[in-house]
C-alpha cells in the first residue's frame, strides 16, 4: 500500500496512457493501475473539473462553434483563481494499492522514456551487469 497525494496520482495516471495498448503484463498492469488511480481520484477529478468549468473559457472550432470542451490557460487571472482553489485538494493523501510488476517485463518492450515515466509501477532494478536485483 502506498501513500500518495492527489497530484501524485494524477501524474502517475498520465504516465500510463502510452502503456495501455500493450498486450502483455505491462499493459495489464497499466490497465489495472489506471482503474485503481481513477477510482482513488474520483472526488478530486470532480472538484478539478468543476473549477475548470467555473474559471475556464469555452473552446470553439474554426467556425466559432462550441466543441463541448473548456480550457484554462496558465498565466491568466482565471488560472490563478483556479490554482488557489484546487491547491488544498492536491495534497490530500490516500492509501493506494498499486499493482507492480517486475522491471524485466518492461525491458525490451518499453522505451527508456516509458520506463522512467512509469518506474513507480516496476519492482526490482537491473544492475550494470544486466542482472536483476
Amino acid at each position: 500500500m502506498a501513500q500518495l497525494t492527489n497530484i501524485e496520482m494524477e501524474r502517475m495516471l498520465g504516465s500510463l496512457a502510452p502503456l495501455l495498448p500493450q498486450r502483455n503484463m505491462v499493459g495489464y498492469a497499466a490497465a489495472r493501475n489506471t482503474r485503481i488511480l481513477r477510482d482513488s481520484l474520483t472526488e478530486y477529478t470532480t472538484m478539478r473539473d468543476s473549477l475548470v468549468e467555473r474559471y475556464g473559457d469555452p473552446v470553439t472550432d474554426d467556425d466559432g462553434n462550441f466543441t463541448g470542451q473548456v480550457s484554462i490557460h496558465p498565466g491568466t487571472e482565471a488560472f490563478s483563481k483556479f490554482s488557489e482553489e484546487i491547491e488544498p485538494f492536491m495534497g490530500i493523501v490516500h492509501d493506494v494499492n498499486i499493482f507492480r510488476v517486475s522491471i524485466t517485463e518492461a525491458i525490451g518492450r518499453l522505451s527508456g522514456e516509458e520506463i522512467l515515466a512509469a518506474e513507480w509501477m516496476f519492482e526490482g532494478e537491473v544492475g550494470p551487469d544486466g542482472a536483476l536485483r
